[in-house]
């Protein structure tokens, strides 16, 4: 544990203490534009300072920590680093970070929309490129900080994008198959008659990688996950995300410092109390409630949700796909259409 934790306290120095010597050694503009963001990074008194104080925080040298301590400080910094995160803009002009795509239209080149020839239609229906609009968005979406771009089809419909830092190239690729075989599949369920008249289709973003490292993903501002929604939930009874297994944790060890051991029946009572005093059975539907205020928006939504929910559920089951987490489950609120990231097939060998 402690290995590790020397290993966060030095990541946390990483791309800035050398920034001198990337500037001098590299000389393309996105490492440039690295050391520069490097060198007024290290300039900044608030980053000094929490500096001091992260490596201050986990310091074993001293007096070693226990797990409940380490704990405790690894929930106090996340909640530093959100605080920096949410502090920082929240948008930028085009026009500063690329001038080609500002002024990009259709007289530069008649290009489509990204993954536009991914999708099952004729090519007289694809949607080319007009423009780019002049403002990019900052948004933390998917477990990471990605920008959220406007394109601005020649039909005049603006399409959002987010481009994505992606680190594990492999893990995306085959997110990317499976997304593949739903947007086959939906192709034989507007065939079929009873799917298609219920509108039972999965919903699959547009999706082009465009490096190894960067990905550009078809966006819904609308979309929210279940973890969010849990977290609007605990913000609103003044508890934190994490109430839940913490206080699972604590009933945890006072019982067992009770000598009684963990049956069936008693991890079930732990499961009811934390129902009824933290994350009760109707969360989900308080904020559906909540959203949607007209009934025949609130029922449209419900009956499009079950049927995502359903349709997710026989293709997960079919095809032994991973499970899903709250963090990787989206609603759009506009169309009740569920979006599930991360999903891949998880076979092995033995079947």
């Amino acid at each position: 544990m402690q290995a590790i934790l020397r290993k966060i306290v030095s990541c946390f120095e990483m791309g800035f203490e050398s920034s001198s010597s990337i500037s001098a050694t590299l000389s393309s503009v996105a490492s440039e534009t690295f050391a520069r963001r490097a060198q007024a990074t290290l300039q900044d008194p608030i980053f000094q300072q929490l500096k001091q104080q992260f490596s201050s925080d986990f310091d074993f040298s001293s007096s070693p920590s226990t797990l409940h301590q380490l704990i405790d400080k690894l929930k106090k910094w996340i909640a530093i680093l959100q605080e920096r995160v949410a502090a920082q803009p929240k948008s930028f002009l085009l026009e500063e970070r690329c001038r080609f795509l500002n002024n990009f239209s259709m007289s530069t080149a008649e290009v489509e929309l990204p993954g536009e020839f991914l999708m099952p239609k004729p090519t007289s229906y694809f949607v080319k490129i007009a423009r780019f609009l002049p403002r990019v968005e900052v948004v933390q979406k998917y477990g990471v900080s990605a920008r959220r771009l406007f394109i601005r089809g020649h039909n005049g419909v603006a399409y959002p994008y987010l481009v994505i830092g992606d680190n594990n190239v492999t893990e995306s690729r085959r997110e990317e198959l499976v997304f593949q075989l739903c947007q086959t599949l939906n192709v034989c369920m507007e065939k079929a008659k009873d799917a298609g008249r219920r509108y039972l289709l999965y919903f699959t973003p547009r999706l082009v990688s465009v490096s190894p490292q960067i990905r550009l993903v078809e966006d819904n501002p609308s979309s929210v996950s279940l973890d969010s929604i849990l977290e609007q939930h605990c913000s609103r009874i003044d508890h934190t995300r994490d109430s839940a297994v913490t206080y699972y944790y604590e009933r945890w060890l006072y019982l067992r410092k009770k000598g009684k051991v963990l049956t069936k029946e008693l991890l079930e009572s732990l499961f009811k109390e934390i129902q009824s005093t933290i994350i009760p059975k109707s969360a989900l539907k308080k904020w559906a409630v909540y959203s949607y205020q007209n009934a025949m928006q609130y029922w449209t939504f419900r009956k499009q949700f079950t049927l995502q929910i359903a349709a997710t559920a026989f293709l997960e089951y079919c095809l032994h796909l991973t499970s899903p987490t709250p963090s990787t489950v989206y609603i759009a609120r506009d169309t009740g259409q569920l979006l599930f990231t991360g999903f891949k097939f998880d076979v092995t060998a033995n079947g």
